[in-house]
């Protein structure tokens, strides 16, 4: 494709266009008077033109023949020409004959048919040259206030684009106008529009809008609220002066059953507050986001959030422990590794230790079941909670005898990584807690002579050896018949 075209062309549409027709041949159907074959000639000269084609001295021949014509796909394509067609010269200033386009786009703004104002502003906003949209200036702060709400949008649209691309001087009277729109628009696009307008050219003004409309936000649309929340956060970085009415609104929004607003509120929370009551707030907005939703790459990203806020905030997070933990609900690993890390990190105390253990319980009697066992990642799950209880009680003492009675049915297991997690289970426990020893033992000496793993063999005996004393008698036949075995 010839690089200068290629700088002006923002379409790319593949056309096999084989031998290209010439200029005069275009130019005599562009000439025509039946509008649907100058709507063929144009749709062809486009496909040309973003293919690389040149064609300078057509520019006139459409605007003195195609620009005249009121058919409605002449209108659509005439926008995509004016879009890819080369606008300047070979020294980068402006072609004479743009100027001339600048009474059809006038005609456009001002048309009947609010679908061809429309796709007009549109068009305008990519238009990076002053001299064609000067003229038009007028035009298009009218549509302002068109009747339909998709020629306002535009409009709104248009006037952010030149603002943004030459400066407020040039629309001195745009951040008023788009106010004014603002109190009395009813759709909430353009008013998304419009509020996204003030704020990047005039935050006062949006500043004190959002403040005046402050109870009426949480009402509002979601895409709206995002844009409320966008201010929030660009505000409060850099004045504190409004800081505590603007999380007031953060707040209120904070139970919004839009996901996006609930996340957004509970990140905006976290950034700009260290409160006890505003991360809880956010933490709980996290958590409904986690337990709620389902698709797994949105459950992993809450996940991150909410690590973020264990590390500065682990009081806080101690107390949604349990509802974290119900995320293990979801069947990807990746979900549930996560939720581990979290929880088990700092989180578990002796005010929750036994919720805790408990759920741990019941997870591990659900991987049990036939239908479980045939779920894929079913062994790591059962292998994750294990690790988990085995930490738990490394922690708490307290609660190993509730577990290892649980654990040790997995000695029997075909696993040979679960069996083995097992007894080195065991084995911190006789190490650390002689209580325990004499039950453990008893109960091991019933299991062992079922433990089909060698490896799992060998280190049960060595726990009968190392640690037997008063109750060899009752384990010496079941450790005669493992020896028989290894042998």
């Amino acid at each position: 494709m010839n690089v200068e075209t290629e700088k002006h062309c923002t379409v790319l549409i593949h056309y096999e266009k084989g031998v290209p027709p010439s200029s005069e041949d275009l130019s005599k159907r562009l000439e025509s008077k039946k509008d649907s074959v100058k709507a063929e000639a144009l749709e062809e000269l486009v496909l040309l033109l973003i293919n690389g084609e040149l064609y300078p001295k057509l520019l006139m021949t459409v605007i003195r023949f195609v620009c005249t014509s009121n058919d409605h796909r002449v209108k659509k394509l005439l926008t995509i020409y004016w879009e890819i067609v080369d606008k300047v010269k070979e020294n980068g200033d402006l072609k004479e004959e743009m100027i001339l386009v600048c009474n059809a786009l006038r005609n456009d703004l001002m048309h009947a048919n609010e679908y061809i104002c429309g796709s007009t502003l549109r068009l305008l906003c990519k238009m990076k040259y002053y001299r064609i949209l000067e003229p038009l200036k007028e035009a298009v702060l009218r549509n302002l206030s068109h009747r339909h709400s998709y020629v306002r949008r535009n409009a709104v649209m248009c006037v952010y684009s030149i603002v943004k691309s030459f400066g407020l001087e040039v629309l001195p009277e745009a951040p008023e106008d788009i106010e004014q729109l603002l109190l009395v628009e009813g759709d909430l696009s353009t008013k998304r529009n419009a509020f996204l307008m003030l704020m990047h050219c005039d935050q006062d003004r949006a500043i004190k809008y959002v403040l005046s409309m402050q109870d009426q936000v949480s009402s509002m649309g979601d895409i709206f609220q995002l844009s409320v929340l966008e201010l929030v956060r660009k505000v409060c970085r850099t004045s504190s002066a409004h800081k505590g009415r603007f999380l007031r609104i953060v707040f209120n929004l904070a139970s919004s059953s839009s996901t996006a607003v609930a996340y957004e509120c509970a990140s905006s929370l976290v950034a700009l507050s260290s409160s006890p009551v505003a991360i809880h707030q956010a933490a709980s907005a996290f958590v409904t986001l986690l337990t709620e939703q389902s698709d797994n790459n949105v459950k992993l990203i809450v996940l991150d959030r909410l690590r973020e806020v264990q590390k500065h905030h682990k009081q806080v997070m101690e107390g949604m422990v349990m509802d974290i933990f119900r995320a293990l609900s979801c069947p990807s690993l990746d979900v549930r590794k996560k939720v581990m890390d979290i929880c088990l990190g700092s989180l578990v105390s002796q005010r929750n230790i036994k919720d805790v253990v408990a759920m741990l319980k019941k997870e591990v009697i659900k991987t049990l079941g036939y239908e479980a066992q045939a779920v894929e990642g079913n062994l790591e799950y059962r292998r994750l909670l294990i690790r988990a209880l085995h930490a738990c009680t490394g922690q708490y003492s307290d609660q190993a005898q509730s577990v290892m009675f649980l654990l040790m049915d997995f000695l029997t297991e075909s696993d040979q990584t679960t069996a083995t997690e097992v007894v080195m289970f065991l084995r911190e426990l006789i190490a650390n807690y002689p209580a325990l020893r004499v039950p453990i033992l008893q109960r091991l000496a019933e299991t062992v002579a079922d433990v089909p793993q060698s490896r799992v063999l060998r280190g049960c005996l060595w726990l009968f050896g190392e640690y037997c004393e008063a109750t060899l008698k009752l384990v010496f036949p079941s450790l005669h018949f493992c020896a028989l075995r290894l042998t």
